[in-house]
């Protein structure tokens, strides 16, 4: 049986729709415009990594994301150059992506068309000392060296990011590599400055980091690596992602108890919280380094972890209503986010499910694969706790999205919003015609006309099961906690995402503020 068959004639029209399209698993999806694509690909990619439904082959993702990505950039910067450089500001500054922004760049140096806005965004996207190596490692790996050394537009950005570092950031990330700092300074030739003079003569003041005291901590003068550790902490010279990521390391040597409540204190700190932009990921994945690991100081730890994560939504507003959510567990959603992280897409989508819970008025939480499961949980319970238990739970390797709407149908269960956690590649393992877009409109018609839904895409896809004319639905596209504030701009001043990048305006770097993250 055809997968798309059906009687119902509104089923037959979205088919027969010129933007109709089939996705990966065969299942009807809809092509969206140029810069939806491309901002649902950008906010969601890692550069060069595998993923499920792409193959990895000699070190590059062939036919993957990276060649997609560049394609859709290319297309939009025909006919609004500027948004190019736009999108890669709010990647970096809302959703918190170092990689994706270096590529925005890199390829929007190269088209004409981009050039005149290179040194009016520059500045505002880099953030971190060594971004200007990588930016430029990235130009003339890609294209050749004249890329960057004749491109005065890039040259002047770069040359003015550079204000905002002092020598320890610079000394930080003067690293190895294929760009070095001096060369960047070769290539751009900023206004001349002592310290750009330091780089060049290779005399900047050694930079005191974690790493350093810990690689080195003999030469440093400590007995261990414990005295190391609790020097750090007592100093407060371990950052707040190196604080999360060595929590088990801190364990391992068994540090002083002070030292780990003073650890500890900082990490659910609300300041320090606020300032290290960590990805709610992040939390889970220090969580489960050390699951199991230390049953003495295993509740005080989670206790931390728990507070920071609850603080991370300290700014989103409560959403009023009845929101229905639901996170996709299917098999491609198994897989890890990177080659090197611990965490999964499904783990992603369901400690998303789990915060958004926290910040809603009235919920329900449910997760769908083969089959549609119902989950109960409480508000009282923790977000790193929900997520773990509902992490756990099984309903199949298939993709079958519908059943959460369709569940909804049969029950007649009329809520505000529905939110969805999924990679979009939904289709219907039965084939009996029910597809994600048909049982949504029936919702709409049936049930609650009013209904919005948003779809949270987390992978680079960018293939969507509903029309982009449909004025209810939403896909918001990341990972960080700023993806749940557009709700409240979508419901109550009907600002879409894409609209929101295009009126971003450039805030300049203030010289010596840079914050690292």
């Amino acid at each position: 049986m055809a997968k798309f068959s059906t009687k119902k004639s509104i089923a037959k029209a979205l088919r027969n729709r010129p933007d109709a399209r089939k996705n990966l698993e065969g299942g009807l999806s809809f092509e969206w415009s140029p810069k939806s694509r491309l901002y649902m690909r950008a906010a969601t990619s890692l550069i060069n990594e595998p993923t499920f439904y792409k193959n990895f082959v000699e070190g590059k993702i062939k036919g993957g994301f990276d060649d997609e990505l560049i394609k859709e950039i290319h297309e939009v910067a025909k006919t609004d150059p500027e948004f190019i450089l736009k999108l890669a500001y709010y990647a970096r500054n809302d959703l918190y992506l170092r990689s994706v922004p270096i590529l925005l760049i890199g390829e929007a140096s190269q088209i004409p068309e981009c050039k005149p806005y290179l040194r009016k965004w520059i500045p505002n996207i880099i953030k971190r000392a060594d971004e200007p190596c990588e930016l430029l490692a990235y130009i003339i790996n890609r294209f050749n060296r004249k890329a960057a050394t004749n491109n005065n537009p890039l040259k002047k950005g770069i040359a003015e990011s550079l204000d905002q570092f002092d020598e320890y950031q610079f000394a930080k990330y003067n690293r190895k590599g294929s760009i070095k700092l001096k060369d960047v300074l070769r290539i751009t030739h900023p206004k001349h400055k002592e310290i750009y003079s330091k780089i060049v003569n290779d005399s900047l003041s050694p930079p005191e980091t974690w790493e350093v005291v810990i690689s080195n901590f003999k030469e440093k003068g400590y007995e261990d690596k414990k005295t190391a550790w609790e020097y750090l902490i007592e100093s407060n010279k371990l950052p707040y992602m190196a604080s999360l990521r060595n929590l088990r390391n801190l364990l391992k040597e068994n540090i002083d108890e002070t030292k780990l409540k003073k650890a500890l204190e900082y990490i659910s700190n609300p300041d320090a919280v606020k300032k290290s932009k960590q990805l709610p990921f992040r939390f889970l994945s220090a969580y489960k380094e050390l699951d199991t690991y230390d049953i003495k100081h295993s509740s005080k730890i989670l206790d931390a972890l728990e507070d920071a994560m609850e603080l991370s939504l300290s700014n989103i507003p409560t959403l009023d209503g009845t929101t229905f959510m639901s996170s996709d567990v299917s098999g491609s959603m198994k897989s890890p986010l990177s080659r090197m992280s611990s965490v999964s897409y499904r783990e992603l989508g369901i400690i998303l499910m789990c915060m958004a819970d926290k910040f809603c008025d009235e919920s329900y939480i449910s997760i769908f694969g083969s089959k549609f499961s119902p989950v109960t949980t409480t508000k009282r319970s923790g977000i790193l706790e929900n997520a773990r238990r509902i992490s756990d739970l099984d309903s199949g390797c298939s993709t079958n999205g519908y059943k959460v709407i369709e569940y909804l149908n049969n029950k007649k269960l009329s809520v505000d919003r529905i939110m969805i956690y999924t990679d979009m590649e939904m289709y219907n393992d039965k084939y009996d015609g029910n597809q994600f877009v048909d049982v949504w409109k029936k919702y709409k018609s049936s049930v609650n006309s009013k209904a919005k839904l948003y779809i949270f895409n987390l992978a680079a896809y960018a293939e969507p099961m509903v029309p982009e004319d449909d004025q209810d639905v939403c896909i918001i596209s990341g990972w960080s906690e700023n993806i749940f504030k557009y709700i409240q701009l979508l419901e109550k001043d009907k600002t879409d995402i894409i609209k929101l990048i295009e009126n971003e305006t450039p805030r300049k770097a203030i010289p010596g503020k840079a914050k690292n993250n």
